[in-house]
């Protein structure tokens, strides 16, 4: 039987419960007054800057991100700064994308093709925002098997 979880709609409040299978593309885990949602990404808006243009070792590690994740993400620096300067918590953003990068190149390292790594750091990417359980619901794989998916699964969260 499936798990059941609460879904909120973003603009009305109101609060739904769906069964796991339910949650597919596009829905994302948030926290609104204090408790854990799924919602529809679609229905979020950024928030507004809560901190200054970065300078030193944080402008230094959103450039790294940059770099390491061009070829499947290809963000500017700019883009990449906006997004981190609205986080309340910037750094910690920052560590769950070094993480991202770290188990996308464990991978990414044996693919072949721009195709199959865009579809790893799909899965790794979708692991950040997910509960394990309910990752592969949320990803279309064409590239990879579902067997090597889960093994990213895995790796993701495999604690260090």
């Amino acid at each position: 039987m499936a798990e059941n979880f609460e879904v909120i709609d973003v603009e009305t409040g109101d609060v739904s419960t769906v069964p796991s299978d339910q949650i597919g593309p596009g829905m994302v885990r948030v926290s609104y007054e204090g408790k854990e949602y799924w919602a529809n990404s679609a229905q979020l808006k950024q928030g507004e800057y809560q901190h200054e243009p970065f300078q030193g070792e944080m402008k230094a590690r959103i450039e790294s991100i940059m770099s390491n994740l061009s070829e499947v993400y290809p963000l500017s620096y700019e883009e990449w700064e906006d997004g981190f300067r609205r986080d309340k918590n910037p750094l910690n953003e920052i560590i769950i994308w070094e993480h991202i990068i770290s188990v996308y190149q464990h991978f990414a390292n044996k693919a072949s093709s721009s195709a199959r790594k865009k579809e790893i750091y799909s899965v790794v990417v979708t692991c950040s925002y997910s509960e394990p359980g309910q990752v592969l619901n949320q990803v279309s794989l064409n590239e990879i098997t579902e067997e090597q998916a889960k093994e990213i699964v895995r790796a993701y969260y495999q604690k260090t």
